[in-house]
């Protein structure tokens, strides 16, 4: 008999921590935080409030711009996949198309934006 003949066994018990570990070895590596089965988290160095990072004027409005460009990219990237530099260039991708929503309607005539940043 040749050794790829035989069948090992392993114990329930340590295939599942073999396979946690190998979950916690991803999460690492994406930095995706796993919550149950069905979710997990993932953060970016900052959130779409940050003034120091965006302008006043639009920190904490862009979510609409923000949501756009995270289906975008999950569509090209799977967001299991995704790191906290991808969550990084989503916000500033997202906070570039509230920008340029908010110039178009101004040149167009087109929505309203409010005066407290939100489109209605």
């Amino acid at each position: 008999m040749k050794e790829s003949d035989y069948v090992r066994v392993q114990p329930l018990i340590a295939v599942r921590e073999q396979e946690e570990r190998e979950v916690e070895a991803h999460q690492r590596g994406n930095v995706y935080m796993h919550v149950n089965d069905v979710s997990r988290i993932i953060r970016a160095p900052w959130h779409q409030a940050d003034e120091t990072i965006f302008t006043p004027g639009s920190a904490g409005m862009q979510y609409l711009g923000m949501v756009l460009e995270n289906i975008v990219r999950a569509s090209i990237l799977a967001p299991n996949r995704w790191t906290t530099t991808t969550l990084s260039e989503n916000i500033v991708e997202g906070n570039n198309i509230y920008q340029q929503i908010v110039i178009e309607n101004k040149r167009r005539g087109g929505l309203v934006v409010e005066e407290d940043g939100c489109l209605s």
